[in-house]
């Protein structure tokens, strides 16, 4: 597993320079679009919220108008470094998800993990006790994971492989950069967060991110809101699965 966390590490110690760049296309910002707009129908004034692998800060911007106690951490020092450098009053902790012993228990009224980073956990077993551990009576989880079942991996038949290597998005522009994530399943994310309440998965972006055929942001966002009302079967041919519950 220390091998593995240190391939994360590596990968974005050597992408989080440029990482904003690879999501300045129109289905990454109407993406960006739909999860501030979930972010802001639970997370209340002057609540805390965890951030789990919050990267370069995603969700602290998207926070920015709410005044809530931000808390950000992430496994790479350098994204964090670019966090910091955005977010100058943030509070930013270098540290593993699966091991948050130095945050008291029963402090948090939210804790999110955007963009797939919780997939990036193998020994997930642990960060999920330890969102049990911190979260308050009644607190909010919303979490981001690739999907096992994305109409890109079954064109590619990849998606007998729950562990596989994961391409950033636009990674012609990164040169192809690759790194070790695990990739959910609706059905396997019900069972892993069963200890929860009040579970609920959807899909994000099944079609957009394959044919490329967004249009402009407006179009875009249009195409992910259809999407997302579709059946639960559809849900799981998405790239990204968003979880939420409540502990």
């Amino acid at each position: 597993m220390k091998n593995f966390s240190n391939k994360i590490e590596e990968y974005y110690y050597n992408l989080a320079c440029s990482y904003d760049d690879y999501y300045r296309d129109n289905i990454s910002l109407a993406e960006d679009f739909l999860i501030k707009k979930s972010l802001l129908n639970f997370i209340e004034p002057d609540s805390n919220v965890l951030d789990c692998g919050c990267g370069t800060g995603l969700a602290k911007a998207m926070l920015s108008k709410i005044s809530c106690n931000y808390t950000g951490i992430d496994l790479s020092s350098k994204m964090l470094e670019v966090a910091k450098k955005k977010h100058p009053s943030g509070n930013f902790i270098h540290g593993d998800i699966t091991n948050m012993e130095y945050l008291n228990s029963g402090c948090y009224d939210n804790i999110i993990s955007l963009n797939g980073s919780f997939s990036h956990v193998i020994n997930y077993n642990d960060a999920i006790n330890e969102f049990m551990r911190l979260l308050k009576p009644g607190g909010n989880l919303f979490l981001m994971v690739y999907s096992r079942y994305s109409i890109k991996r079954v064109l590619n038949e990849k998606f007998l492989r729950t562990i596989d290597n994961y391409n950033i998005r636009n990674s012609s522009i990164s040169g192809g950069t690759t790194s070790p994530a695990f990739f959910w399943s609706i059905s396997s994310l019900k069972r892993e967060f069963c200890s929860f309440r009040n579970v609920n998965v959807k899909g994000l972006n099944i079609t957009a991110d394959v044919f490329k055929k967004s249009g402009d942001l407006n179009s875009a966002i249009s195409i992910l809101e259809k999407e997302m009302k579709l059946p639960l079967f559809f849900q799981n041919l998405s790239h990204a699965l968003i979880i939420k519950a409540k502990k």
